[in-house]
């Protein structure tokens, strides 16, 4: 059984509908994939800071990331916590500490970063530069054009994931 953990780095995402929070193209896409999946015995969804169902906040599990093959991040706009004096304040230092306590726990030998995000700078050099710097840990990036050279990691290929990322906002 794969057990994927779907985490927020930033801030807690409470997803509830299109139009609900600032990455909800990329929560819906990855909703679509975890309902598709949840009944099926063959993956462990947990969350850290993300909650895909409904108006209830989020709670931070660090040992849900601990135990996860597949670190799921939802990211958007994480590069600014990267340019000096860009973030300051209480939120940066809670996001930072929280950054922190994960870095503590990534093994990875065992696992894999899925990175989710619409923003062209929020990208896989940033997460193996930055957010994990001297953490040897598999990044795969999944654009809004679904581009990756890693599609068959963990024995998934383009095809398991509903369209593109931007894809849904022609619903809107």
């Amino acid at each position: 059984m794969k057990k994927v953990c779907i985490i927020s780095l930033r801030g807690s995402i409470v997803y509830d509908g299109m139009g609900s929070c600032v990455g909800d193209s990329v929560c819906e896409v990855v909703k679509r994939w975890v309902v598709d999946r949840q009944d099926k015995d063959t993956h462990e969804f947990s969350y850290h800071r993300v909650n895909l169902f409904g108006k209830k906040n989020p709670r931070r599990d660090i040992n849900a990331i601990k135990n996860a093959n597949v670190l799921l991040f939802i990211s958007y706009s994480e590069f600014i916590y990267h340019i000096k004096n860009r973030i300051g304040g209480w939120e940066y230092r809670r996001s930072w500490n929280d950054l922190l306590d994960i870095r503590k726990v990534v093994n990875p030998i065992k696992q894999v970063v899925w990175l989710f995000s619409s923003d062209n700078r929020d990208d896989k050099e940033l997460f193996e530069n930055h957010v994990f710097p001297k953490i040897p840990i598999r990044v795969v990036m999944f654009d809004e054009n679904l581009r990756s050279e890693t599609w068959h990691r963990n024995g998934y290929t383009r095809y398991d994931w509903f369209g593109n990322v931007h894809s849904l906002k022609v619903d809107w």
